[in-house]
């Protein structure tokens, strides 16, 4: 055709070099509507994923009882860079760190900073302008309903923030995350049933809370139960609290900063 142009009269070249160019723009277009379905897929997928990610931690994992523990193992997130806050072994003095909002009935015992039974008791440490952070503690209920963790708490005479609850006395068992709204809580936002035969008494329990962002999840001896998603509060300290006959009693409260 190149030949044939070179050839051709002028009025006859032009002809053909718009007939060419044509023939050109109806294939790029032909091939563009083939393509459009999966260039624009791929466009919304990746859209989707920079506005709403993908979730950072899986889904609570299926508790089962196997003599009152908790056996499916869940792996304890490793934050990449740490800091700690705040650590009480409760010896020399470490319970002048904590602020008894409530109860005033929190005593020192061998060591454990221990709640006695009969009404509400809650007792805070920290500064209210944490964010991230994993909150780790040994926690040992003799008898009674159960405790909670406080995370993201602010105002602590009248508090507000998230409760993580070991809760033997709630229906059949549970582990439970609250929103607290200026001391009072709200029904449960999230609630794991436990093994009916879980051994809420007596053993001492490793008890972790991680607050990152949005996302809050629980874990009592390695293993994951529980996992709240909610943006109410962004920031605040971290509390201890035990209800009405419940005896209980916490010891190696460390708070470390996620980076």
């Amino acid at each position: 055709m190149l030949d044939r142009l070179c050839q051709a009269a002028p009025g006859q070249a032009k002809i053909e070099y718009v007939l060419l160019v044509g023939l050109v723009a109806l294939v790029a277009i032909g091939s563009l509507i083939m393509m459009g379905p999966g260039v624009s897929n791929i466009f919304k997928t990746v859209k989707d994923e920079l506005v709403n990610p993908t979730p950072k931690f899986t889904s609570t994992p299926v508790l089962t009882p196997t003599s009152g523990s908790l056996t499916e193992s869940a792996p304890t997130p490793t934050p990449e860079s740490e800091e700690r806050l705040s650590h009480s072994d409760f010896e020399d003095g470490d319970e002048l760190d904590w602020y008894e909002a409530e109860g005033k009935k929190w005593d020192i015992n061998d060591g454990e900073y221990c709640a006695d039974s009969g009404g509400e008791h809650r007792s805070f440490t920290g500064d209210e302008t944490w964010t991230d952070y994993v909150i780790d503690l040994q926690a040992r209920l003799g008898k009674g309903d159960g405790f909670g963790v406080y995370f993201r708490a602010t105002e602590p005479d009248a508090v507000n923030g998230y409760c993580f609850q070991y809760d033997p006395g709630y229906g059949k068992g549970a582990f439970l995350f609250r929103q607290v709204v200026n001391g009072r809580e709200r029904s449960p936002s999230i609630v794991e049933w436990a093994p009916t035969d879980y051994d809420w008494h007596g053993p001492a329990r490793h008890i972790r809370v991680q607050v990152v962002g949005n996302t809050y999840t629980a874990f009592v001896d390695g293993v994951q139960v529980a996992q709240l998603v909610d943006d109410s509060y962004t920031r605040g300290a971290v509390g201890l609290r035990a209800w009405d006959d419940s005896d209980v009693c916490f010891d190696d409260v460390a708070v470390t900063r996620i980076r």
